[in-house]
């Protein structure tokens, strides 16, 4: 069964504007953080890195991780270990667009155009996703608008890989949903050389994949199994490239985080921003999956497992601050809110204040993050 499948004779007619109207969608909402970051920045920020003043309308971009990726654009990854733990792909693409720019766009602004493509993209491949799994035409707008009010989606607009990250593994799950197998990996490629849980959308499209097959076993004997296999490309790539410039080809797996779970059990309340919207964000996650099966049944499952795997990888594996922008990727819950939205129309205003809330608390964390402090 092919969830798009009883939607393309009118896809064509439906999505002709679609680039245009995200786009428009997406143009707004990067001026609108602009705007916000500029006048929010105190503008006394400098990278330890590289000595990098980061003043200007773009300086509020450059927060935490962000000095990790400039060494890396500025340095490779000789010097510090610890850099072997951010992937290449956003500092390779920077520097692409600072070439195509011929020396007229700086890293921020480059980045800047980057991330503005980047989630444009992902917008555009959620819209079509959600047009598979609701029936009624304004509700995949609403499933665009859980993602961008969710509180980590300011990160879709910092100098980090979110951007590219989220745009890459949302279009591979859409080109699983429609069976394009070799187009999925062309996605799924460079995902994994840009962050090791890259390895969970691989799982998310093989369990399409498995779905799409009736969930029969002898499925899994089928050539077209092999495309997963060769997702794992990008990831052999970075490995080998740190072999020959550092000699360890696992250091990109050799950081140690702290762990949300330990956090939350042993009761170490620090606020509101540090564990209650983290916390907050796992239980949605988990009981966004849950309903998907509830309300999907074995359509459901795909993106389910995906969500609770998610669960237990940013729980277990995530430094507590920064459990919200891991949250980002998980696109479950936002298909979860456009379903709830159209089988429980009771449910409509708690799902309107629930996006009013994270919009608020996305601006929040912004302000945290832009004055300086760690936000994830």
């Amino acid at each position: 069964m092919d969830i798009l499948a009883p939607r393309r004779a009118a896809a064509p007619a439906v999505q002709r504007d679609d680039h245009l109207q995200v786009l428009a969608v997406v143009l707004l909402w990067q001026v609108a953080m602009t705007l916000c970051g500029a006048l929010l920045d105190p503008g006394t920020g400098r990278s330890a890195a590289a000595n990098w003043l980061v003043d200007g309308l773009l300086g509020h971009t450059f927060r935490g991780d962000s000095e990790w990726f400039n060494r890396i654009l500025t340095q490779g990854y000789q010097g510090d270990p610890r850099s072997s733990a951010f992937y290449p792909l956003f500092p390779l693409c920077v520097d692409l667009v600072r070439l195509l720019g011929l020396g007229q766009v700086d890293a921020l602004g480059a980045a800047w155009l980057l991330n503005t493509v980047a989630t444009w993209l992902a917008v555009l491949a959620l819209l079509r996703i959600a047009r598979g799994f609701c029936t009624q035409p304004a509700t995949p707008w609403l499933v665009v608008a859980g993602l961008l009010t969710v509180p980590g989606a300011f990160f879709l607009h910092m100098f980090s890989s979110e951007a590219l990250f989220v745009a890459l593994g949302f279009w591979a799950y859409l080109f699983a949903l429609r069976g394009q197998w070799a187009w999925m990996a062309l996605c799924l490629i460079p995902l994994t050389a840009c962050r090791l849980t890259a390895v969970l959308f691989v799982v998310l499209c093989f369990l399409e994949f498995w779905r799409a097959c009736g969930w029969r076993p002898g499925a899994l004997l089928s050539r077209r199994l092999l495309w997963f296999p060769v997702s794992f490309l990008g990831f052999a790539g970075y490995a080998a490239w740190l072999a020959l410039s550092t000699g360890d080809a696992l250091g990109m797996v050799g950081r140690q985080f702290g762990s949300a779970w330990q956090v939350f059990a042993a009761g170490r309340w620090q606020g509101f921003g540090g564990e209650v919207v983290p916390l907050a964000g796992l239980v949605l996650l988990a009981v966004a999956s849950v309903y998907l099966i509830s309300a999907l049944g074995s359509a459901g499952v795909p993106l389910a497992v995906f969500g609770l795997a998610s669960f237990v990888v940013v729980a277990v594996n995530s430094d507590v601050v920064s459990v919200h922008r891991d949250l980002v990727p998980c696109l479950g819950m936002y298909v979860a809110l456009g379903v709830l939205w159209e089988r429980r129309p009771s449910w409509r205003p708690a799902t309107v204040a629930a996006l009013m809330l994270g919009a608020s608390v996305q601006i929040s964390v912004l302000c945290t993050i832009v004055a300086g402090s760690w936000a994830g």
